[in-house]
């Protein structure tokens, strides 16, 4: 089966739109209720993904905020966008591979 995910490097609301339709989760897409890079639990779990779609070549996106089928998560404290710096993200990353991928992050 063929991913629908396009990977095109795009993080604009239209982008975000596009990927909370597809209403499920790819190699190239991931959604995740919360995140709180605070907890170790939730930190390794986005390294993991993040390092994944690296390996794949292609890349992909995660969506905070969304349960597995694309649809907003409730009753979860609010994403604090000074804390999905794409810098800080990249540098967090780092940490953990030879090779870090670019990472990019856009709050809507």
């Amino acid at each position: 089966m063929t991913s629908p995910v396009v990977v095109d490097g795009r993080l604009t609301r239209e982008k975000l739109l596009e990927l909370l339709d597809l209403a499920a989760e790819y190699p190239a897409l991931d959604y995740k209720r919360e995140l709180n890079l605070d907890d170790p639990h939730h930190r390794y779990g986005l390294l993991k993904d993040l390092i994944a779609m690296s390996n794949t070549g292609q890349g992909g996106y995660v969506v905070v905020g969304a349960n597995e089928h694309g649809e907003p998560a409730t009753g979860f404290a609010p994403v604090r966008a000074e804390r999905f710096d794409s810098a800080d993200l990249g540098q967090m990353l780092a940490r953990h591979v030879v090779t870090a991928p670019v990472v990019s992050s856009q709050v809507h």
